[in-house]
């Protein structure tokens, strides 16, 4: 039956941001963390967390065009850094990455805490987002509002026909709003199963809806993947979009905000 289930798994309502009262390092077998970053930061800022870069992001940075956006980079790995290593105990500059055929990172860790953490980073304006877990994969993307030129079309190259025809369906008010929605939610899901531009988003279904929890319908040509995977709408802040998905049964997802040192 095109690869949908009989009973249709519901996303999570959106968790709260947590900031006091509990050790966020403290991740539990069955749990996920979402940290939030805001990227706008102070001159002193930037330099002290360019110091935990090693020469392959640097040289990155040095490549983008305006301070805006070297800047935000510069913070979106320190901050990753910064996070990652408060997991494993270790210096965020000993730090180091490998990547899959299709790009996704993971961390190279033999010997220290971080071994069984599995992450995946997303970024978009002023809003980075990291996801930790242990020994369950997790994909997670992150989109700000913004007017969506000729989003019908956009939808026909690169949707289901079912989240198109349904896009079809609503006012043209609500079509920018889906339309980021359904981008995070199959964003989210083609990182957590690691493989990239590879997949082609048209192989398997979300729903659109930007106000319903995100939920992934079905998969083709493996209907049964769609059980394997649990999607969460994510609250990342006014004016952006987000969804995290997660390897497994539903988990308990919990979100804070991260906040470098003055």
């Amino acid at each position: 039956m095109d690869g949908r289930r009989d009973e249709r798994p519901r996303g999570t309502e959106r968790p709260s941001v947590q900031r006091t009262g509990i050790d966020p390092k403290h991740l539990e077998c069955g749990e996920v963390h979402v940290w939030i970053a805001g990227l706008d930061r102070s001159a002193e800022q930037i330099a002290r967390m360019s110091l935990s870069l090693d020469r392959e992001e640097m040289a990155r940075a040095a490549r983008f065009r305006t301070d805006e956006h070297r800047n935000r980079f510069i913070v979106s790995r320190a901050a990753q850094r910064e996070i990652l290593s408060g997991y494993g105990g270790v210096d965020p500059a000993s730090i180091t990455y490998e990547y899959s055929a299709h790009g996704k990172p993971s961390l190279r860790a033999s010997g220290t805490g971080l071994d069984s953490i599995r992450f995946n980073v997303t970024n978009s304006v002023n809003r980075a987002l990291v996801a930790v877990a242990w020994e369950r994969e997790v994909g997670v993307d992150v989109e700000a509002q913004r007017t969506i030129r000729d989003a019908g079309a956009l939808a026909r190259r690169f949707f289901s026909p079912s989240e198109y025809a349904a896009l079809q369906t609503m006012h043209d008010e609500a079509v920018e709003r889906a339309f980021l929605s359904c981008w995070t939610r199959k964003e989210a899901y083609v990182k957590a199963i690691g493989l990239g531009i590879s997949m082609q988003l048209a192989g398997f279904d979300v729903n659109v809806e930007p106000d319903e929890p995100a939920t992934l319908l079905a998969t083709r040509p493996d209907a049964a993947a769609a059980a394997r995977w649990t999607m969460h709408s994510l609250d990342a802040g006014a004016g952006y979009f987000a969804t995290l998905v997660v390897e497994g049964e539903p988990a308990a997802v919990r979100t804070f905000e991260w906040r470098p040192e003055d």
